[in-house]
């Protein structure tokens, strides 16, 4: 649904001035293009029909190709995205804003897909609300009353800080100010490089006053993704996390690390998965990580500058030691 809606708004995007038909030679070298990614996909993806079968990916390569001549140059590319995004994942795809080759313009708005719908969350001059500020700092570390707020966008070594550093810093202010609560907000973390995660891991398991249930809370949501996810795995796996917010926007089990296809007349670029990364085990079918305290944000939180998944998290009760069990009774 929210695919099909987001190449909506590409098409109309595209489409906002008048559509001029292609040429008969343009025509032909779409079709070639079309049937070189139709080719080439296939032998380049690790598994290109995870989620589409043979036939049903054919099918919308024969219906593109059916349409060519009736189309215009923006049609075609989101066109090419429709079937792209057919193959069911994030690494395998057409990125229209940042293929110079495409040269889609885009405006200066941002949407979000909020729990009660589609939405602008962002214009340019409107406020942007404090979990939100300064995105482009990679990691981010404050005090939010009794509890420490550690921000990760990205899971990569930054210029003045590598995520191991990052990792000694939120270890040694654990040691230091003993908060009652960490969380952890990967919300806008949409990967990086999956090798730099243990020495965070580390650093939490050995931080054993924060790493206990109703302590440890890592704040998820659908730009959750890739090395995030996988990062969301460790912390699964390996802590005593509580996640909260939404669905993350991947699962343990994905195709990932994309290679490029540059097609041979449009130079556009398209992207296919390579690799299979298995977190989880082989029979996990969950589609996503699914947060234990849901939190999801509407419009008029966002616009009000509530974020509910700290609130959640500011209200949630640390759990309670369990008393040692009573020695049996002689028999």
């Amino acid at each position: 649904m929210r695919t099909a809606c987001l190449l909506a708004c590409a098409a109309v995007l595209a489409l906002s001035h008048p559509a001029l038909a292609l040429t008969p030679a343009e025509t032909a070298q779409w079709r070639e293009d079309l049937r070189f990614m139709a080719e080439t996909l296939p032998a380049t993806h690790k598994n290109l029909y995870h989620s589409i079968s043979p036939a049903a990916f054919a099918s919308e390569v024969r219906a593109l190709d059916d349409q060519l001549p009736s189309l215009s140059r923006a049609e075609v590319i989101v066109g090419l995205e429709r079937i792209v995004a057919s193959i069911g994942d994030g690494h395998t795809n057409i990125y229209p804003t940042r293929d110079p080759r495409i040269g889609f313009h885009t405006l200066p708005v941002r949407f979000t897909w909020f729990e009660d719908g589609l939405d602008v969350r962002e214009a340019s001059g409107a406020p942007t609300p404090p979990w939100l500020r300064d995105l482009s700092a990679p990691f981010r570390l404050e005090h939010v009353g009794d509890l420490l707020y550690a921000r990760i966008n990205t899971v990569q070594n930054a210029p003045g800080e590598t995520l191991a550093q990052f990792a000694s810093r939120l270890k040694a202010e654990i040691a230091a100010t003993r908060p009652a609560k960490l969380a952890i907000d990967l919300r806008q973390n949409r990967g990086g490089d999956g090798t730099l995660i243990p020495p965070l891991i580390r650093a939490i398991i050995q931080s054993e006053s924060i790493d206990q249930r109703g302590r440890l809370f890592v704040l998820i949501g659908p730009a959750t993704f890739s090395a995030a996810q996988m990062l969301t795995d460790a912390f699964e796996t390996y802590t005593k996390a509580t996640f909260v917010g939404e669905p993350s926007g991947s699962k343990g089990n994905a195709y990932g690390d994309s290679r490029k296809i540059v097609l041979p007349n449009s130079g556009i670029t398209v992207r296919a998965s390579i690799y299979y990364w298995q977190d989880w085990h082989p029979a996990d079918r969950r589609d996503a990580t699914y947060p234990q305290l849901k939190a999801p944000l509407t419009f008029d939180e966002y616009r009000g500058g509530i974020d509910p998944a700290l609130a959640a998290i500011e209200a949630a009760a640390p759990d309670k030691p369990k008393p040692p069990r009573a020695p049996a009774a002689p028999a």
